[in-house]
């Protein structure tokens, strides 16, 4: 069964990646503002970034450009 201090230590991570990503959301928001770019467009490319996933957000973004007939 679980014990009630790894319910505590479970509450604390909870806690701890909640406030990670709202100062990840602030920050993108912040830097998105500074360099006039879209958040969401900067958001995708931080984490296709760190997931090593640019050929994949390359390739999306190509097929879009096709779709837009540009």
């Amino acid at each position: 069964m679980i014990t009630p201090d790894h319910i505590d230590e479970l509450v604390q991570l909870r806690s701890s990646a909640r406030l990670a990503a709202e100062d990840f959301s602030e920050a993108i928001k912040t830097a998105a503002e500074q360099n006039d770019i879209a958040k969401g467009a900067l958001r995708r490319y931080i984490c296709a970034k760190e997931k090593d996933e640019l050929d994949k957000l390359n390739g999306e973004s190509e097929a879009l450009l096709t779709l837009l007939g540009e």
